[in-house]
């Protein structure tokens, strides 16, 4: 048979389902008929669902050849290997197309991993690195890279055509934040948020913290809060986690026990943060510090209204979990065995995620004026949340086929450095396993091919 004389709306049908960037190239790549019958799909490629990445391990730079970023394809459940940019980079954060990255000086990248191209930065805004500063990037219009740590939050847009860092007068603890539809929303230590005005930089309101988890939660319990931008909402995903030992305080290896979305009602100067009870069609795919919501109708076999997340093992296996709004129910997914990055830290360090999730919940930030409010969300509908640590992101399930809305999904890892990913449903607030990797997987991350 001659595969070249196939159809081109054949091609285009068959280039259409295929979610991985990698596979999309190689199937461009079979010949030339092929590449002429998707050049339209690759001027607009299909919706690619995230990968799970590893940091590199340190390495020294004489002794051979550069590290090389770990990727698992939830579409493909395989192993992919791109180089890092160096030896000595640093991994700030991730985004939806690109990753953030610092040499440990003023010098920062921000580079797509499978094109190469990069997006040129001003030096850092800080004096020195730090192990706690964090960073993303979620490409738009308007978007700006951020960059923060637990004092001070920094932000410039690349598109700009030069210019410096932006300073947000912020004026406690930075626990998250996320800068979306032009404004940066900050929460401080205590769950208090504020909502800054991007380009004036004034307050326009605020916003109390979400109601207290449920009082079925063990007194030990406590939560791992995400920002996941969704559309033109802003929603946040919640896990809780009971500690199994006492001196691992905060870490994230064990269940998670609950989970919750929540979307920020704006409201004049007061919002507030509604839970939800289903996110419709969408999937948040949560990590570490950001998370990214996708349609589930846009990915043949995935299922919408869910949250998918991770945890990691000391096995150095991450476990891959998705959480059903619908159910509550968590389900493991497959996944490969390698290292989370984000959550590879020493087990005698406090703050790693590695507790049960014991709920989770979901607020909307309601801006009324100066005076904003959160009111819970007891639905998300056709929304998917995937949730990190301090941020997320949010999909359309009815963009992935198969796919559940309505769900957060987020992640966890346990002692022997696997990481395991959850399913939060919100029609009845049943967390689910998903079959995860074996790594330790440290956020999630949208390809892109642009």
């Amino acid at each position: 048979m001659d595969w070249s004389g196939l159809p081109g709306d054949l091609l285009r049908l068959f280039s259409g389902r295929l979610h991985d960037p990698l596979d999309f190239l190689r199937f461009r790549a079979v010949c030339r008929a092929w590449r002429a019958a998707t050049a339209a799909a690759a001027a607009s490629p299909p919706p690619f669902l995230p990968w799970l990445l590893a940091r590199p391990a340190p390495i020294n730079p004489t002794a051979g050849p550069g590290p090389s970023l770990s990727f698992y394809s939830l579409s493909s459940a395989a192993l992919r290997s791109v180089a890092a940019p160096s030896a000595t980079c640093s991994l700030l954060g991730h985004t939806n197309s690109h990753l953030l990255f610092s040499d440990h000086g003023p010098l920062l990248l921000l580079v797509n991993p499978l094109t190469g191209a990069d997006l040129p930065l001003p030096p850092s805004p800080f004096d020195a690195f730090s192990p706690i500063t964090q960073g993303y990037y979620l490409p738009g219009p308007d978007s700006p890279v951020v960059l923060y740590d637990t004092r001070r939050i920094f932000f410039h847009h690349p598109a700009g055509g030069g210019g410096g860092w932006t300073t947000v007068p912020v004026v406690d603890l930075v626990a998250e934040n996320m800068y979306h539809a032009g404004k940066v929303f900050v929460c401080n230590d205590r769950g208090h948020l504020t909502i800054f005005d991007a380009a004036t930089l004034a307050v326009l309101g605020d916003a109390a913290p979400p109601p207290p988890p449920p009082v079925t939660l063990h007194r030990d319990a406590f939560k791992c809060s995400s920002f996941v931008p969704s559309g033109d909402d802003l929603l946040c995903v919640i896990r809780y986690f009971r500690r199994k030992n006492t001196e691992q305080a905060g870490e994230l290896l064990e269940d998670c026990r609950a989970l919750e979305v929540h979307r920020l009602e704006i409201a004049g100067e007061k919002s507030r943060w509604v839970q939800m009870r289903s996110i419709g069609d969408r999937m948040l795919f949560v990590g570490l510090y950001q998370g990214f919501s996708l349609r589930a109708a846009d990915f043949a076999g995935l299922e919408g209204n869910c949250v998918y997340f991770f945890k990691m093992d000391r096995a150095s296996r991450s476990f891959i979990y998705r959480f059903s709004m619908e159910d509550g129910q968590i389900e493991e997914l497959p996944g490969p065995s390698m290292h989370a990055c984000t959550w590879s830290k020493n087990s005698e360090q406090a703050g790693e995620l590695l507790e049960d999730c014991c709920a989770l919940e979901v607020h909307r930030l309601e801006i009324a004026g100066e005076k904003s409010r959160w009111v819970q969300m007891r639905s998300i509908r056709d929304r998917m949340l995937f949730v990190g640590l301090y941020q997320g992101f949010s999909l359309r399930a009815a963009d992935f086929a198969g796919l559940e809305g309505n769900c957060v999904y987020f992640f966890k890892m346990d002692r022997a450095s696997r990481s395991f990913i959850y399913r939060f449903r919100m029609e009845d607030g049943q967390i689910e396993e998903l079959p995860g990797p074996s790594m330790h997987a440290c956020t999630w991350f949208v390809p892109s091919l642009s």
